[in-house]
């Protein structure tokens, strides 16, 4: 079957399939709640494209190579995060594969925000607020597709080149996705039992295009989507330009990246603040 025939599948149906799987979260969480975390195999042994199949082998070919270069263990991202109502504030996120994070500026405690890998209990001690921050930084990720298989993520391939209509565009001519649904581990949160996600590619580009879910706030439901815009080339690397959370269609914040740095894993104590 060529691509273009693909079955085509609008935004609604898309949406409708995320909100039948959140609507059985809570059940499915009671049951696995007391499971515990798988552990964590280091991300070069065996390489990382031996535990991909071919469709998720293609997408890390459009990444660039630092998810399995020696030497590019290290990311870090420098820009302004504005969030609704609020100004503008300098932010810089340190991430290391597999699973570590810290978040310098932009918080709402206002200080440093940070997640240590596997069995790291600090995020317990968080606010709701910076636990949604970090969950999109780190989970809300390329990072987290391409390294979960490592991290105890669960996958399911929906399908590929899907619409991003509700299919009553004539003669559409694009944007196309390759979309996935992964049952995500909450550990970095610091909360028990896990999270389905909606992760969406650009079928052209293979980069990630936006990260959508569901969430209890209290009694109510919120609809989550974390968008990724403006993605170019450098040093061989793709970055996006800007990384966006929307709750219930309304932004929360934005991030505009200005620079970004690929550098050396360093056991330096960085993600203890």
């Amino acid at each position: 079957m060529k691509r273009s025939e693909y079955p085509t599948i609008g935004r609604r149906a898309v949406v409708s399939a995320l909100a039948i799987a959140a609507s059985s979260i809570t059940g499915l969480n009671a049951q696995i709640a007391g499971l515990a975390t798988p552990a964590r195999n280091a991300v070069s042994a065996p390489p990382l494209a031996s535990r991909l199949n071919s469709w998720e082998r293609a997408l890390l070919a459009s990444t660039g190579d630092h998810f399995q270069t020696t030497g590019k263990e290290r990311t870090t991202f420098t820009g302004q995060l504005t969030r609704a109502g609020g100004p503008d504030a300098a932010v810089t996120i340190t991430r290391e594969i597999p699973d570590k994070i810290l978040i310098a500026g932009g918080t709402a405690s206002g200080r440093a925000v940070a997640f240590a890998g596997a069995g790291d209990a600090s995020p317990t001690s968080l606010s709701e607020s910076d636990k949604d921050l970090l969950e999109s930084l780190l989970l809300d990720t390329p990072d987290l597709f391409f390294l979960g298989k490592t991290q105890g993520v669960a996958y399911r391939l929906i399908g590929s080149h899907f619409r991003a209509d509700d299919g009553s565009t004539p003669r559409y001519a694009g944007p196309w996705y390759d979309v996935y649904e992964l049952t995500v581990p909450l550990e970095a949160r610091g909360d028990r039992g896990f999270r389905f996600k909606i992760f969406a590619f650009d079928t052209s580009t293979g980069l990630l295009a936006s990260v959508r879910y569901q969430l209890a706030r209290g009694a109510t439901r919120v609809a989550v989507t974390v968008e990724y815009s403006g993605w170019r080339q450098q040093a061989g690397q793709a970055v996006p330009s800007v990384i966006r959370r929307v709750e219930n269609g309304v932004e929360a914040w934005r991030i505009s990246v200005n620079a970004v740095a690929f550098t050396p894993a360093v056991s330096d104590g960085a993600f203890r603040p």
